[in-house]
């Protein structure tokens, strides 16, 4: 209801072809790949009517996304490869979402539950960015307002450099801006990662997941695999 009441657009970030890991999107682990893995855990708490697969038109494996999207009934749009904000703005305009959640969509183990407080936060205090840093790389979302977002895009001098955003939206004197703190599990636990880059990070994760469940994952015992590594 939050979502929808709010137009709030829950965004997977994805592109088949990755630099450093050959086709991570859809390595496998017990039958699903990284993104439906992501997928699945999401649809957990939150209705596939706001979750859009956000690819890219070119250098891109779209029979790959037609069929996760058509799967889970997820939306889906393929926009510009390089100017990433350009492509996540014209998707938020297609499905008429005012504020939208980014999540790289090949980090399966992203913290599903931290979506829908963020939201509420974002909402409550009428912000341009929401942030957290208290949990792993790799784990955390943001959530963006489309209004900034636009007002940001009129600024942007190389619009191939959208896809760090981040550090453009962490100006207070220029957007509001809302961090989001997370109790802790670990007294380091911002200072993990997970983060799946290259073949080693895969056979980390595969390890971790082989050993848990795809729909309800275990944040206690997450962080203490990571820290172990």
């Amino acid at each position: 209801k939050l979502l929808k009441d709010n137009n709030i657009g829950i965004f997977l970030i994805s592109r088949y072809n990755s630099k450093r890991l050959k086709n991570k999107a859809s390595l496998k682990v017990k039958k699903f790949n990284l993104v439906e893995i992501l997928i699945i855990r999401i649809l957990t708490l939150i209705n596939s009517e706001n979750v859009v697969i956000c690819s890219s038109k070119t250098n891109n494996k779209l029979t790959f996304y037609k069929k996760i999207s058509k799967k889970f009934k997820t939306k889906l749009f393929f926009g510009s490869e390089k100017n990433v904000l350009g492509r996540m703005i014209d998707c938020a305009d297609k499905f008429k979402f005012k504020h939208l959640v980014r999540i790289t969509g090949d980090n399966p183990l992203t913290n599903v539950q931290s979506i829908l407080p963020m939201c509420k936060s974002h909402i409550v205090n009428n912000c341009d960015y929401t942030f957290t840093e208290s949990l792993p790389r790799g784990t955390r979302v943001e959530v963006f307002s489309l209004k900034a977002l636009k007002r940001h895009y009129k600024k942007i001098i190389d619009l191939n450099s959208t896809e760090y955003l981040t550090f453009f939206f962490k100006r207070s004197d220029i957007y509001k801006i809302n961090k989001v703190n997370f109790k802790k599990i670990l007294k380091d636990q911002q200072m993990l990662s997970i983060s799946i880059d290259t073949k080693r990070d895969f056979d980390d994760y595969k390890k971790f997941y082989l050993s848990s469940d795809i729909k309800r994952l275990d944040n206690n015992k997450l962080f203490l695999f990571l820290k172990k590594q």
